[in-house]
């Protein structure tokens, strides 16, 4: 059939007559991440962000943050890079109002 027989054999594998939709592609992505931050670790960090820069008492670097959540025993604690991307993505989030001339 100029095919390999691990390809032969998924589709073997994957028939089935009385599905209309058996040829359909399989997604591989996984159902979960497991090293994902949950969404109430990662509000903390944002509102940690927001609470220092308002208060300008400590620089609001991700160190800082890291530090505070040590402070508040948070466990496990995410690693500075981290911490960092969720600030940037949180930023990139945040819609600044267009500027109309």
């Amino acid at each position: 059939m100029g095919c390999s027989k691990s390809w032969l054999y998924k589709w073997r594998d994957r028939y089935q007559a009385g599905d209309p939709i058996w040829a359909q592609e399989v997604s591989r992505r996984p159902t979960t991440s497991p090293a994902t931050l949950s969404a109430t670790l990662e509000e903390k960090i944002v509102h940690l962000r927001q609470t220092a820069v308002s208060t300008g008492a400590s620089p609001a670097s991700a160190a800082a943050i890291r530090q505070a959540l040590k402070d508040t025993g948070v466990e496990p604690v995410p690693s500075r890079r981290t911490i960092s991307r969720v600030l940037q993505r949180h930023e990139k989030e945040v819609t600044h109002p267009l500027s109309m001339p």
